[in-house]
């Protein structure tokens, strides 16, 4: 029973924090984009902001939950 709730919970984990991170970069980044100057608008393309979210939205996606997961597994390695 043990086993399978720390499987459960070391794969759970990652995807939620994972989920909520990316929710809250991606809001930041929004309200941090929509109240900068209009020069910025002038002098950026659109395609590298466009560029910008998804890379760090991607970044979070796909690295976090990784590293959640080795640091839980390194967890239990040492509480087992």
């Amino acid at each position: 029973f043990g086993q399978g709730f720390t499987s459960l919970f070391s794969d759970l984990a990652p995807a939620l924090g994972s989920l909520h991170a990316a929710k809250v970069l991606h809001s930041m980044l929004l309200e941090n984009v929509l109240r900068a100057p209009m020069t910025m608008f002038d002098t950026t393309p659109v395609g590298r902001i466009l560029s910008r979210f998804s890379k760090d939205v991607e970044s979070v996606d796909q690295k976090m939950p990784q590293v959640i997961n080795d640091c839980i597994w390194c967890a239990f390695e040492v509480l087992a």
